[in-house]
């Protein structure tokens, strides 16, 4: 997988602490759903996320049902995770 960064995070997370909001989470997409929801490098990358922003950190997988239609799963790692990855063992 290979995250994309978006250029407008950094502008929503100022507007965000102005507004005393944070950031809560991130968004990934896949074509269709059970397509490999969450593979080691995803559960890396969603321990990174927790690490930096905090363990209330959701990963919401976006992608389409069988019919089309859009649906999301939403997804938090462990704090085993979230260790292996602080330590640099993912």
């Amino acid at each position: 997988m290979t995250l994309v960064h978006d250029g407008s995070t950094d502008v929503a997370d100022v507007i965000a602490n102005r507004l005393g909001l944070q950031r809560v989470g991130w968004i990934t997409t896949r074509p269709f759903v059970g397509e490999c929801d969450l593979n080691a490098a995803s559960v890396m990358d969603a321990a990174e996320i927790q690490n930096k922003y905090g363990g209330y950190c959701t990963t919401l997988i976006m992608s389409r049902d069988e019919s089309g239609f859009p649906t999301t799963t939403a997804w938090q790692v462990s704090k085993q995770a979230m260790a292996l990855q602080r330590d640099g063992m993912g």
